[in-house]
C-alpha cells in the first residue's frame, strides 16, 4: 500500500477501536460458529517450509490437536523456498517461510497466495563461543563471509581458522542474513546444512565456526554477535535499530477455509499462542504487535504510529509524543485528534484546513480530498458523500474524528489490538 494513503488516513486524526461497527455483530456470530463447532473440528494439514519458525508451529499444532483430537497436523521443515513452492504447487496446504512470497516466486505464482504472519523473527551472526569477539563491523561480517577474512585474529579474536556455515539457497534465513546482514553479497563455500537445529550443533561443536540462527535458537551453546555494536535484542529489533529480521508467514493458496482456517486463527488469534505468556514470546519470536515499524517485500521500512485509548502519549516509530486530549470511545468508535494524527506522520498543518463557520475539516493529500463536518454523519471524499457510523466532535478545543468509514475510503493498514486497547497504523 502506498505510503502517501497512510498519510491520508492518519491525517484524518482518528483511529478505530475495533473492525468496523457493521461487522462486529457478524464476527461474534462466526467466533460463536467457531465455539459451536469446535468440538467437531477434523482433517488433515501438511506445512512445510521454514526451520526458523518450525519449533513454534510444531508446539502450536501439538496444542491445537490436542484440544482437536481428529485434527492430524504435519510440519515439515525444508526451508522457506521449498514451504512457499510447495503451496503454490498445491503440495501442502500451508507454507512457513520466513520470507515474502514476492522475494521468491514469480509473480504468477505469488499472487495467488494469501499471506498470514504470525511473528517476527530477528537472526543472528552466531559463532564458536571461544573465537575471542562479541562484535563485529557490518564490513568484517561481510569479508568474513565473502572469504575475505579467514582468521579470527584479523577482527580482534584468537589466532584461528574461521569455518563458515551456511544454509541452502532455499533457505529463508539465508536470504534474511544475506540481505540485510551481508548487504545483498554472496556468501563463499563452506559447510552447509539444511536445518537450523544442525547449524547450532555444527557451530557450538566446531572451533572457529560461524554461522546465523534465528533468536529462538539461541541455548547458550553458541556465541550470538553484535554488528556494528548493536546486538540482535528484542528492544533493537522492534525499532529496526537491529535490522537482521523478518516476518514469520504462513501461507496459503486462496482464502483458507474448514480445519485449515481453525488452525491458522488459532496462530494468529489464540492467547495461547499470541498473548504475553504464549507460544510466540516464549519460543523467543516477537509478536508482531510488538513491533514499532513494518517492512514490506522490497525492504521498505515505514514507522508504526500507536494510539492507545485513554492515553495521552502516542508512538512514532517507537518513539513517545504527548498530546493534550487522550483518545477515547464512543459509539463502539475511537476519536484522536486530528492535529496529533498529523503530526505523527509529520504532515504539514496548512494540509489539514479547519472552517469555523462551516464547522468542517478538510484533509487535502495529493488528489485526495476529504471533508468532515462536525455533528454531520457523512463524509465528503473526493466529492462523493460516504457514511459514517459517528460524527465528528469537538472535545477540549480540539476536533476529534471516528476512522471506520475514513479508513475503508484511504485502504489504509491496521490493526486493533484488544489486550492494549490500541490501533496501530501502517
Amino acid at each position: 500500500m502506498p505510503f502517501s494513503s497512510i498519510m491520508r488516513l492518519l491525517l484524518a486524526g482518528a483511529v478505530l477501536l475495533a473492525p468496523f461497527a457493521g461487522s462486529v455483530g457478524a464476527k461474534a456470530a462466526e467466533k460463536a460458529e467457531t465455539v459451536r463447532t469446535a468440538a467437531e473440528l477434523s482433517g488433515k494439514i501438511t506445512l512445510a517450509g521454514s526451520t526458523a519458525m518450525q519449533p513454534l508451529v510444531e508446539e502450536a499444532a501439538k496444542r491445537f490437536m490436542a484440544k482437536h483430537p481428529k485434527v492430524q497436523i504435519t510440519v515439515q521443515g525444508g526451508g522457506s523456498g521449498t514451504g512457499l513452492s510447495q503451496v503454490a504447487q498445491g503440495s501442502v496446504d500451508i507454507g512457513n517461510s520466513d520470507l515474502y512470497a514476492e522475494e521468491k516466486l514469480k509473480p504468477e505464482q505469488a499472487k495467488d497466495l494469501v499471506d498470514h504472519q504470525v511473528a517476527v523473527v530477528a537472526m543472528a551472526a552466531v559463532a564458536h563461543p571461544d573465537v575471542g569477539v562479541d562484535n563485529l563491523t557490518k564490513k568484517q561480517l561481510i569479508d568474513i563471509f565473502t572469504g575475505k577474512i579467514t582468521n579470527w585474529k584479523d577482527v580482534g579474536g584468537k589466532n584461528q581458522k574461521i569455518v563458515l556455515v551456511n544454509r541452502p539457497a532455499s533457505s529463508g534465513t539465508r536470504a534474511t542474513f544475506k540481505k540485510y546482514a551481508l548487504d545483498g553479497a554472496e556468501e563463499a563455500s563452506g559447510i552447509e546444512e539444511d536445518s537450523s537445529g544442525t547449524v547450532r550443533k555444527i557451530v557450538a561443536e566446531t572451533p572457529g565456526a560461524i554461522g546465523y540462527l534465528a533468536l529462538s535458537y539461541l541455548d547458550g551453546s553458541v556465541k550470538a554477535l553484535k554488528i556494528d555494536g548493536v546486538a540482535p535484542t528484542k528492544e533493537n529489533v522492534v525499532t529496526n535499530r537491529y535490522k537482521v529480521w523478518a516476518y514469520q508467514h504462513m501461507y496459503t493458496k486462496g482464502k483458507p477455509t474448514g480445519v485449515v482456517a481453525a488452525f491458522l486463527d488459532f496462530m494468529l488469534n489464540d492467547p495461547e499462542v499470541q498473548g504475553p505468556s504464549g507460544l510466540v514470546v516464549k519460543s523467543g519470536y516477537i509478536p508482531t504487535t510488538d513491533m514499532h515499524v513494518m517492512r514490506d517485500h522490497a525492504g521498505n521500512v515505514k514507522k508504526i504510529v500507536v494510539f492507545q485509548v485513554g492515553s495521552q502519549t502516542y508512538t512514532v516509530g517507537g518513539e513517545r509524543y504527548s498530546m493534550e486530549t487522550a483518545p477515547f470511545v464512543d459509539q463502539n468508535r475511537t476519536f484522536v485528534p486530528i492535529s496529533f494524527a498529523a503530526t505523527a506522520l509529520g504532515v504539514p498543518k496548512n494540509n489539514i484546513v479547519w472552517d469555523p463557520k462551516a464547522k468542517t475539516v478538510t484533509i487535502t493529500k495529493g488528489n485526495q480530498k476529504v471533508v468532515i463536518k462536525i455533528d454531520a454523519r457523512t463524509m465528503s471524499v473526493n466529492g462523493v458523500n460516504r457514511p459514517l457510523d459517528a460524527p465528528a466532535k469537538i472535545v477540549n478545543g480540539r476536533t476529534m474524528v471516528p476512522i471506520a468509514q475514513v479508513a475503508e475510503a484511504l485502504d489504509v493498514e491496521y490493526k486493533w489490538v484488544p489486550e492494549t486497547k490500541s490501533v496501530r497504523f501502517w
